[in-house]
């Protein structure tokens, strides 16, 4: 669901921001099973196509991701979730902060 909402609007950047090499990408893919839809969604909510999410962009593409989403399964605590994402605490979420919550998320228990 998410691949057809996300892959629409879109910042034009150099692939290798929010893509992979063929090398470093066998270990992202495996890292992240979804790592270009995470990287398409990063890119959708940073608005001012700068590479770091704020939090306006942040609370603007929750908004927009709840809207999609049942309420169940909307996101309630938008400014904790984006504080905990913050890990080196800079005020803003970057790629590599975005990426490693799903991979946290995205682990298979074996």
């Amino acid at each position: 669901m998410l691949r057809s909402l996300v892959g629409s609007e879109m910042c034009i950047r150099d692939r290798s921001v929010v893509g992979h090499s063929s090398k470093s990408g066998v270990a992202v893919d495996k890292l992240y099973k979804h790592a270009d839809m995470i990287a398409r969604m990063f890119v959708y909510f940073d608005k001012d196509c700068d590479g770091m999410l704020s939090s306006s962009e942040w609370n603007q593409g929750c908004d927009w991701l709840n809207s999609q989403l049942a309420p169940e399964d909307a996101i309630m605590e938008q400014q904790e979730l984006f504080t905990v994402l913050d890990h080196d605490q800079s005020g803003t979420i970057d790629l590599n902060e975005f990426m490693e919550a799903f991979r946290i998320t995205d682990a298979d228990p074996e």
